[in-house]
């Protein structure tokens, strides 16, 4: 970890690679320059024995030479690097003279002396352990009328001779580099220890003191002008800004403590608004003639995402729904307020429970679809005259239904997924035919998941059997016991997810609505068969304030945006609406509104669409078919 170390060994690793490259090559470079001096002083040797015999085709020719061996062993003691001396004849390629006498009369060998080396002006070969240099002869007769090449000399040396001079060379230049490698770690070492590594640790060490005792009244020394001098100027200006802050860190924890607060209590106390505005929502459950009914809402955090709802919606027909938001807290929450309310707004006798899913799947989707967030929800509407349940399961907990003649439980599903997570969800419904004493039970996944001390689960098992044994209990005396054996079962493990359970006991049939025995007409019962309570419209303005829409009811925003379109004030009115219509997205009073606007203002497609999807919602919707084919016949014009 030192710095001094790591600097050493940068400098080592830079001058070795480019001190070794440079080496490698300067090695290279002399290895080539010294062959090639060697190579001519051999080549000097072999031009003065050639010069003698010059001399000697005076008088003699080549094959009648005398003294040759005393030549040349005279040579070799000159030049002590000479291995040997002989001369050949070119045509037969024998061995005239040679300074080992025992080697005349050989003859030379094709392999190595062939036709291009006996007729260069100069060539070097290996043979056998030599570098031998051949030069030619060349010689002019009387009769001659050109020099032609009589013979050759060859002059060798070993090859270990000047390889021998070129490792000690090598050696030499390695000691060198080695020597100078290390004089510059040295004088570099030296130098970077004393003008930047020392002014460093120095530098750390004091800065190490002062945060050590915390002594922010000292400053570190600055000992030189260069950026190790400007870095302590800079920790000093630090220093002066933590002492400045020390000093008023009291004053400053108390400001940030009071401002924390004040957000904090804002929060709480906006927090209990919205608990109490989803307590009021959850508990709006009709005190009727023909159900008991019976439930129970905790939520793990303030707010939470389970809900559950039970109403008229229809001369004799009521609704039931459970639904569990993912996710907790305000987001779940508010999720839960627009759920209920697309499912009263969806809900009407007529339809079928899963094209009431299907359609408050679509209402949630536009609003919630890009999120993250989606819901499951069990959904079933109840004949009060015939007792004929129908249901859709949006993938949430089974509907149990307790026989109350034979003590048996039946499980409730069907085809159906989450609500809000995809457009185009397919769902579809299913049947069941009760008795009076029956009891139906929907619950969300926080009583079947939750935990002992020991981490194991309650589990559904768990539930139908206590439904099975304690099923003829009364709903009120049921969810008492219910709760009490979650919470023995529990112990001291707080639970970890939103908690609800709703319990209908079916305790008489209505009796034959007005509508059957002629004393009001159809057109009445329809437009009455899903009219909210006063309380169910109390609690729908508060959710239309607390997604910040509008302190007014919602049929009073639908009449001011109506008048300001009579009175030419259009992009009011459209604003007004559009808002209206981004919460409330099958509405049909607002849908119809829009379209009549679109219409005024001839934007034809844009109307057809908005009047179309009304035909969808309510097919029997006043002179609907008619609307729509005067505009289809005016887009086709």
């Amino acid at each position: 970890k030192s710095l001094k170390i790591k600097v050493i060994a940068i400098i080592v690793i830079i001058l070795s690679v480019s001190l070794g490259i440079t080496m490698s090559f300067s090695i290279i470079q002399m290895r080539t320059e010294l062959k090639s001096a060697f190579e001519n002083e051999i080549y000097a040797s072999a031009l003065m024995v050639r010069s003698t015999i010059y001399n000697n085709l005076k008088y003699f020719t080549i094959e009648k030479f005398s003294g040759m061996h005393d030549f040349f062993r005279s040579v070799l003691k000159t030049n002590k690097t000479l291995n040997y001396v002989f001369i050949s004849e070119s045509k037969s390629k024998k061995v005239l003279y040679h300074s080992s006498p025992s080697r005349i009369n050989w003859l030379l060998k094709d392999k190595f002396y062939t036709s291009k080396v006996l007729n260069s002006n100069r060539m070097v070969i290996n043979v056998g352990g030599h570098y031998e240099i051949v030069i030619p002869i060349f010689y002019k007769g009387k009769n001659d009328t050109k020099l032609k090449n009589i013979g050759n000399v060859h002059v060798g040396v070993k090859q270990s001779i000047i390889d021998n001079k070129i490792i000690t060379l090598v050696v030499t230049m390695i000691i060198i580099f080695l020597l100078s490698l290390i004089v510059s770690v040295v004088l570099l070492t030296i130098f970077i220890s004393r003008n930047v590594v020392k002014p460093i640790s120095q530098l750390s060490f004091e800065m190490e003191e002062i945060t050590d005792q915390m002594d922010f009244e000292r400053e570190v020394k600055v000992r030189s002008d260069d950026e190790i001098g400007v870095l302590a100027k800079d920790f000093n200006i630090m220093i002066n800004e933590i002492r400045n802050y020390s000093e008023n860190l009291e004053e400053i924890v108390s400001e940030r403590t009071k401002e924390l607060r004040e957000k904090n209590d804002k929060i709480q106390k906006d927090l209990e608004i919205a608990k109490k505005l989803q307590e009021e929502v959850i508990a709006a459950l009709p005190d009727t003639p023909e159900l008991f009914i019976d439930s129970y809402y905790t939520a793990m955090e303030e707010l939470g995402g389970d809900v559950f709802d039970v109403r008229k919606i229809g001369q004799a027909t009521y609704s039931f729904m459970i639904a569990d938001v993912s996710g907790h807290g305000v987001p779940a929450a508010l999720i839960t307020t627009m759920a209920k309310t697309s499912f009263i707004n969806n809900g009407h006798f007529s339809k079928t429970t899963a094209q009431i899913c299907d359609e408050t799947n679509k209402d949630m989707y536009s609003l919630i679809g890009e999120t993250g967030y989606y819901l499951t929800a069990f959904y079933a509407k109840l004949d009060a005259v015939e007792l004929k349940l129908e249901y859709t399961n949006c993938g949430h907990h089974k509907g149990i239904v307790y026989r109350g003649d034979t003590g048996k439980l039946e499980e409730l599903d069907s085809k159906g997924y989450f609500i809000g997570i995809a457009e185009d969800t397919v769902y579809e419904y299913g049947n069941a035919n009760l008795n009076i004493n029956d009891k139906l039970f929907f619950f969300t996944d926080g009583f079947p998941e939750a935990r002992s001390e020991d981490g194991s689960f309650y589990g559904n098992d768990r539930i139908l059997t206590l439904i099975k044994e304690k099923g003829n209990l009364k709903p009120k005396e049921f969810v008492e016991l219910f709760l009490n054996d979650v919470k023995e079962f529990c112990g001291k493990q707080p639970p970890d997810d939103d908690r609800a359970i709703l319990v209908v006991e079916i305790k008489a049939k209505q009796e034959t609505p007005l509508v059957e025995m002629g004393v009001i007409s159809a057109n009445e019962s329809s437009s009455s068969d899903n009219i909210l309570t006063e309380r169910d419209i109390d609690v729908l303005n508060k959710t239309i304030t607390l997604l910040k829409l509008d302190k007014k009811p919602l049929n009073n925003q639908i009449n001011e945006a109506i008048k300001k379109f009579k009175n030419h004030e259009i992009d009011q009115a459209f604003e007004v609406l559009i808002r209206l219509h981004k919460y409330f997205p099958n509405n049909v009073r607002i849908l119809n509104t829009l379209g009549v606007m679109h219409y005024k203002k001839n934007q034809l497609n844009k109307a057809l669409e908005l009047f179309e999807k009304i035909k969808h919602i309510q097919p029997d919707f006043e002179n609907i078919d008619k609307t729509l084919s005067n505009i289809k016949s005016q887009i086709s014009v």
